[in-house]
């Protein structure tokens, strides 16, 4: 449904949406031709029974998004920002949210004022709290997991090419993570400082303090050695006695078929583990 925002061509009045649960805002092609809006002279827009908002910021801010009063807390919230659009984010009275999903593209971590502004916006979250970071094309803020760890994330999911030690250290700096969803670059040797003592061994793998729950990992690799792959799978599989269930895409399951049954009594954790293997990537 279009709505017209004027009220009998007196733009200074405030519209009201009593009844209005669901709002998806998208950047409207004046923003995108260059075309400005001010907004300091025209009526607020009301949403006080609003629950979700989904507002779409690829090309600018929509008009609307700056003319609006939201409820001070909502069931979702879901933010699609380039770097640019980040800042203006940051400055707005937005709600917080049950789940709040932030989903980003570009070289943020190149841009302090907007790191900055990723910190302001998740830094909304309350205790218990659904927190997601959706983050395109840059793999550089993820190889700084420091940043990360300022926020309240709770599920992160990284559609840019990474390694494995960088996904071991966002394990490592993220206290509140419970879900990532990631793509693994996997070269065609084995990944330095990882290794998995054979069944039997006095030596254990040295468990990663984390809440993570649920990973979901897509492997990237040579189709002639898939062995690396297989190896790291295997690594975060005995070293995160937290996880509950993993996805792998990518790997040749008759290489983990007896893995778990041969470590089982030395990682307990194992036994409860839920795991779905899928030969073919995503």
């Amino acid at each position: 449904m279009q709505t017209n925002f004027s009220a009998d061509g007196d733009e200074s009045r405030d519209i009201w949406f009593p009844s209005l649960q669901v709002l998806d805002l998208g950047t409207c092609w004046e923003a995108a031709a260059g075309w400005t809006d001010e907004t300091k002279d025209k009526g607020r827009l009301h949403f006080p029974a609003l629950r979700a908002l989904k507002a779409r910021c690829k090309d600018g801010m929509p008009h609307a998004l700056r003319r609006s009063v939201f409820p001070a807390r909502m069931d979702r919230v879901t933010i699609l920002a380039t770097a640019p659009a980040l800042l203006d984010i940051s400055n707005m009275a937005l709600p917080s949210a049950r789940h709040f999903q932030l989903s980003t593209e570009g070289d943020i971590a190149i841009n302090p004022a907007a790191v900055a502004a990723v910190q302001r916006i998740l830094d909304r979250a309350r205790d218990g709290d659904e927190v997601e970071l959706i983050h395109h094309r840059d793999s550089r803020l993820l190889k700084r997991p420091e940043i990360l760890a300022l926020t309240p994330l709770t599920r992160l999911e990284a559609l840019v090419d990474t390694s494995v030690d960088t996904v071991v250290e966002i394990i490592r700096c993220l206290p509140r993570l419970s879900s990532l969803d990631i793509r693994l670059q996997s070269a065609g040797s084995t990944p330095q400082g990882i290794s998995v003592p054979e069944p039997g061994a006095d030596r254990l793998v040295e468990p990663i303090s984390s809440t993570l729950k649920c990973v979901r990992i897509s492997f990237y690799h040579d189709d002639q050695n898939p062995e690396p792959a297989v190896l790291t799978l295997r690594y975060l599989l005995l070293a995160v006695p937290s996880l509950t269930a993993i996805s792998a895409y990518g790997i040749p399951g008759v290489l983990m078929d007896s893995f778990i049954d041969a470590h089982a009594d030395q990682y307990p954790h194992l036994a409860r583990l839920k795991i779905n293997i899928h030969a073919n990537r995503r």
